[in-house]
């Protein structure tokens, strides 16, 4: 079965070339057989004209061999009709050697002009194949031409085909609705009869096109002889009798007037909605995939940015109160995944200086630019807050030094529920989790949150067992260390989360003193981010490290993810290089009652710094 293939295929390259061999033989035969046929003709004369005129009907045979093969079959037949005379013809005839001299001469000169014929035919057959090709040549050209005046006519847009002299072979039905010509004939007609006051740029594009370049336009203003205006996309380009003779030019041409009336009107309209949503009290704002894309000015003060344009590509949970964060991807969930609005519902922001602002929000499905989009309304209601819980100062100067306390006050608790975290002395209200299905329900929310750029990976060990922790608290953790990833993969990466019943043996712990022996269920988020420098490792889950710029973090998000584990007695790892990722993982301690769970030992104070490989 092996050979099969090659031998079928040899076989059909020579079956292949048989056709080819026999045209190269053919021009030669057909010289064979004209001398054979004349040395006939030659031999039948010998009654009426005896040894006379020995080579008369060689030289036809000669003849017919160049103009029907060339100059090869001319010259093969010449050889052949000088054995053919010498044995056959001349006397004494069954030799292969002339003897007497006139026979010499006569010989040569048989040799002579049979060359001369062979030339001359030789120059007949290339002259006759020339005019042949010609011929085939202008009837292509010609069947071309007329396809393609038949296409330009039947084409459903608008075509015109034109030659070098700028008069019409053909226009399409659509050419004519759309340039007022209907029912008109106007093949053969002058363009520029047709179109008497056409610009002078247009003629320079049409003669541009003419040597050979190619013109084209999206959107063009075209002004009619009536004084209307029409709006065009439009293309000229050449055609060609053959590869170096252009026969004239194609116009093709689309009337988009009424599209681009739409789009100055959406724009108007844009103009105008811009303006009333400007002059509106509340904060407005739109996102795509959890990025600005739209933003009144009111939020852009509120959260201290500088303009709304300083907004536009920023995720809007970068500004939501950590705590919130959870909070505010279910927002998301509702409005992307299920089409509704969200109830009126208070959520907190964070200004550029840290200041606590809280908001009365509510968001709605929206599409923006063709794509599912949240629309959110929200309002400061920050001194309503204030009024509620104070009394009104008749004095100003009290007023303000009371609003100045309370806004001090409440950056402070947001300070201290941070450093109550990292201290580990923060509630907790651990129960028995899925820790599997807590992470499926978050990655629900995350994909909302972090957008299409970042592929979002789950490797979830089936049966695993639950883990005792705080789970409103272990959703933040996985959220905030979530948008780290992300911040270390601009542009697009690729976040991973893995679970995994592990256990941590006498040996490291001896390694990690603050770490008890004993099975843990391990939850890994890995990013294909830029990685940490060496030098800062040991460093990020101190309390207000960031090396994010001024109003883009606080520095505490990572300790409060540190602190939190910590005080659920698991133990954090962090491994990192540059330009490879990180990966952190999280040991919890397996619910009560399963066996193997770590027995608590004694919890060192939070140091600056944390484990480290």
């Amino acid at each position: 079965m092996g050979p099969t293939p090659q031998f079928s295929s040899t076989h059909s390259r020579a079956a292949h070339d048989v056709p080819r061999i026999i045209d190269f033989i053919r021009p030669y035969g057909f010289a064979a057989t004209c001398v054979a046929l004349a040395v006939l003709a030659r031999l039948s004369l010998d009654p009426l004209i005896g040894f006379q005129f020995p080579y008369g009907t060689l030289y036809f045979a000669v003849l017919l061999s160049a103009w029907y093969g060339g100059i090869g079959a001319a010259l093969a037949a010449l050889a052949l009709a000088v054995l053919a005379e010498v044995h056959f013809i001349l006397p004494p005839r069954g030799g292969w050697w002339v003897t007497g001299l006139d026979q010499k001469i006569g010989l040569g000169q048989f040799i002579a002009v049979g060359t001369g014929i062979a030339l001359i035919g030789g120059a007949m057959k290339s002259a006759r194949r020339s005019a042949e090709a010609s011929l085939r040549a202008e009837k292509a050209s010609n069947n071309r031409a007329a396809l393609s005046k038949e296409l330009v006519a039947q084409a459903p847009a608008a075509i015109a085909m034109l030659d070098r002299d700028m008069r019409y072979l053909a226009a399409s039905r659509r050419w004519l609705d759309d340039y007022g010509l209907t029912g008109q004939s106007i093949e053969g007609r002058y363009h520029y009869d047709v179109f008497p006051d056409l610009p002078q740029r247009w003629k320079d594009v049409y003669e541009g096109c003419l040597a050979g370049s190619i013109a084209r336009a999206d959107e063009d203003l075209f002004e009619r002889a009536d004084g209307s205006r029409q709006w065009l996309r439009w293309e000229v380009r050449p055609w060609y009798i053959n590869p170096k003779t252009i026969g004239g030019i194609f116009i093709f041409s689309e009337d988009i007037t009424a599209q681009k009336q739409a789009v100055l009107q959406q724009h108007a309209t844009e103009v105008r909605y811009r303006k009333v949503i400007e002059s509106s009290l509340e904060c407005i704002w739109i996102t795509t995939d959890g990025r600005f894309v739209f933003a009144n000015s009111h939020i852009a003060r509120l959260l201290d940015v500088g303009g709304p344009e300083d907004l536009i590509g920023r995720a809007s949970l970068d500004f939501v109160h950590p705590d919130d964060r959870a909070r505010g991807i279910e927002r998301f969930a509702i409005v992307l995944d299920h089409g509704r609005a969200t109830p009126l519902e208070e959520i907190r922001v964070l200004g550029r200086d840290g200041r606590i602002i809280p908001l009365e929000i509510q968001a709605v499905p929206f599409d923006y630019d063709g794509k599912p989009s949240v629309l959110s309304v929200a309002r400061d209601v920050s001194e309503r807050k204030r009024l509620e819980t104070e009394p009104v100062e008749d004095d100003p100067g009290v007023a303000n030094l009371a609003r100045m306390i309370k806004e001090a006050a409440w950056r402070g608790a947001d300070l201290t529920q941070r450093l109550l975290a990292f201290s580990r002395q923060q509630p907790l209200r651990p129960v028995a989790i899925d820790i599997n299905g807590l992470i499926a329900d978050t990655t629900k929310l995350l994909k909302a949150t972090l957008g299409e750029q970042i592929e979002i990976q789950s490797i979830l060990q089936r049966d695993l067992h639950k883990a005792l922790v705080d789970p409103s608290q272990l959703t933040a953790s996985i959220i905030n260390l979530a948008l780290n990833s992300r911040d270390a993969m601009p542009g697009h990466g690729r976040l991973v989360i893995e679970t995994e019943d592990v256990f941590l043996d006498e040996d490291y712990a001896r390694a990690n003193s603050e770490v008890s022996p004993g099975a843990y269920v391990m939850i890994a988020i890995s990013d294909t981010g830029t990685g940490i420098p060496a030098a800062i490792l040991g460093k990020v889950f101190d309390p207000f490290f960031t090396t994010k710029e001024v109003g883009r973090g606080t520095g505490l998000g990572l300790s409060m993810v540190y602190g939190f584990v910590k005080q659920s007695n698991g133990h954090v790892k962090i491994y990192s290089e540059e330009g490879h990722g990180t990966p952190v993982k999280l040991y919890l301690p397996k619910a009560r009652g399963d066996e193997g769970a770590p027995q608590r030992r004694h919890d060192p104070s939070p140091t600056s710094s944390c484990p480290v490989p």
